[in-house]
């Protein structure tokens, strides 16, 4: 009985100690990142809205996060921006104006990037946003703005025709209830003619 109490111990030590090893070696790499990225972001989710700005450059980190980037109606600085990215068990989805050139380059270890951009180099007057990217276990996905818009527009789209459909259905049972209110108008009046008539 002592030697199961004892394993069990020494076991709970163990988890404890694993944890604490985890929290300490989190809290060392997140102490880095901040030293190198602008913005970090660890067990969090964010949205950084560059909409309507003038966008140069800008480094940013996520741990266990979600961050979703938007430059729709953004300008570049000298027609040309760079963003750092370092992910690590995470998600970065990028919304991009349609007539930009986009290059997007890195590392990806167990991840995946999805870019509907194919970068053209010889494309020297559309604005060029480079996209450099260090990705563990993460997600990139780098999409076209007017496509978000579409998305958007059809969501609105099934809404005002689910409310139109409701409508119709709700216009069809008030008609409904009329021709039965009709009918039971008519019924009573044609009892009152007879009882009148019996009269």
């Amino acid at each position: 009985m002592s030697k199961r109490k004892t394993s069990k111990k020494i076991i709970n030590l163990m988890v404890i100690s694993s944890l604490v090893s985890v929290g300490v070696s989190i809290f060392k790499k997140s102490k880095a990142l901040k030293n190198k990225y602008n913005n970090c972001y660890f067990f969090n989710g964010e949205e950084l809205d560059y909409r309507e700005q003038e966008f140069n450059e800008d480094s940013i980190a996520a741990l266990f996060s979600g961050v979703d980037i938007d430059f729709t109606g953004a300008t570049l600085k000298d027609n040309k921006a760079i963003i750092e990215l370092y992910s690590k068990f995470s998600g970065i989805s990028i919304i991009v104006p349609e007539h930009w050139n986009v290059k997007a380059s890195g590392q990806d270890d167990k991840s995946g990037v999805s870019n509907e951009f194919e970068y053209n180099e010889d494309n020297t007057e559309a604005p060029l946003l480079e996209i450099k990217y260090n990705l563990k276990f993460s997600g990139l996905e780098i999409k076209k703005a007017d496509n978000e818009e579409d998305e958007i527009i059809d969501v609105e789209q099934e809404e005002q025709d689910s409310l139109v459909e409701e409508q119709e259905e709700q216009d069809i049972e008030d008609k409904s209830n009329i021709e039965e209110s009709n009918i039971e108008l008519n019924s009573e009046e044609e009892e009152k003619v007879e009882d009148s008539n019996e009269q």
